[in-house]
């Protein structure tokens, strides 16, 4: 606690990062209008320093805490923010990728291809593929895979020429997992694998006779 000249009594807060730190701090940082993020970080300074007086409360793991969290409230106040033209830059980035793994899984997607594998291709890392394509597509890489699978498996069942089964759409959709692979179908489609085979062939059956019919 320290006396300012006017008598008022204010408090003050010594943060001493570690050596090599990323994280900069202008001389104005702290002395600027009211942030939320710098709010939350004071706030979280003063729940601090009340909860450590109390000696009742005070352990290694309580501080060890308090410390992970002042670290992450100070890295929030104290990281440059990102400009809209960064965002821009990012999302067309992010875009482009996300288009590359497209390309790549519905042109190999019947292999046994993974993200790693992907990453390798596009000569990106898998945490930049990943997060990429989860921004702009909302969902992760496998999922993706697994729904373009499961729709090439169906549409090889509606085709449903006499030598398809169930196993062999499966395998040939990338789809090497049976049990899985008719789970995720029923999931997805509503009905099971061998449903979709027997209304197909019955449908192309019925077809069949009708011909069969206006011929004779």
């Amino acid at each position: 606690m320290h006396p300012e000249a006017t008598g008022c009594i204010y408090e003050g807060y010594t943060i001493i990062s570690p050596p090599n730190w990323p994280y900069g701090m202008s001389g104005e940082t702290m002395l600027g209008g009211p942030d939320p993020k710098q709010l939350k970080l004071l706030e979280l300074l003063e729940f601090s320093f009340n909860h450590l007086s109390n000696p009742d409360l005070v352990s290694d793991r309580a501080v060890m805490l308090l410390e992970a969290l002042v670290e992450d409230a100070l890295i929030d106040v104290l990281k440059p923010g990102v400009s809209h033209h960064d965002e821009r830059s990012r999302g067309h980035r992010y875009e482009n990728i996300a288009k590359s793994v497209e390309a790549y899984i519905d042109a190999s997607f019947s292999e046994a291809i993974t993200v790693s594998q992907i990453a390798a291709e596009l000569n990106l890392s898998t945490r930049v593929l990943q997060r990429a394509f989860k921004d702009r597509r909302g969902m992760t890489i496998r999922s993706y895979l697994s729904i373009v699978r499961l729709n090439a498996m169906r549409g090889t069942l509606l085709g449903a020429a006499p030598q398809v089964s169930v196993t062999s759409a499966a395998l040939d959709s990338g789809l090497f997992h049976l049990g899985r692979a008719s789970a995720a179908y029923r999931q997805r489609f509503g009905e099971t694998p061998s449903e979709t085979l027997c209304h197909n062939i019955g449908q192309q059956t019925d077809s069949a006779a009708v011909a069969r019919r206006g011929g004779a």
